[in-house]
């Protein structure tokens, strides 16, 4: 990333092969992107619906934050087989970030603790088809009940 430049985004995908129940993520950065990142996403691509999902999104991102969310029991993201994850970062490397140690430093994506760079942990359980069509029918049966006012 060029010197004295802000907003830019990095994504990487991955395909879920089995049918997994999310539950819970952490991100974790690098020093460069500790000092520099901004920014980090969660989203889900589901290509039956063509839809995509905002998972988890952590807005002006500082590391003295919790770096890991756990969902509660019963709503934690269902993925669906075939589905992709996306994760995203946006890196500020400008002097108006206190937090850049550098502006003037080009900084490049590469695996060096003066590269910008990010990745996630992410949680998961696998389930075969029956379990998450149980969990995907249970749900919708529990949001059916709250829409109509009765939880019981």
């Amino acid at each position: 990333r060029p010197a004295g430049l802000a907003g830019l985004a990095y994504s990487q995908p991955g395909q879920a092969s089995q049918s997994r129940r999310q539950i819970g993520c952490a991100g974790r950065n690098s020093e460069a992107t500790v000092c520099r990142g901004v920014a980090m996403s969660l989203e889900i691509f589901n290509p039956e619906t063509g839809r995509k999902e905002m998972l988890s999104q952590a807005s002006n991102w500082t590391a003295a934050w919790n770096h890991s969310h756990t969902y509660e029991e019963g709503y934690q993201p269902l993925v669906p087989a075939g589905a992709t994850l996306i994760i995203s970062a946006w890196y500020d490397n400008t002097e108006n970030n206190p937090m850049n140690p550098d502006p003037d430093q080009w900084v490049g994506a590469g695996q060096r603790t003066t590269d910008e760079m990010s990745h996630a942990w992410i949680a998961m359980t696998h389930l075969d088809e029956s379990g998450y069509e149980k969990l995907l029918a249970e749900r919708e049966e529990r949001d059916r009940r709250s829409l109509a006012g009765s939880d019981d």
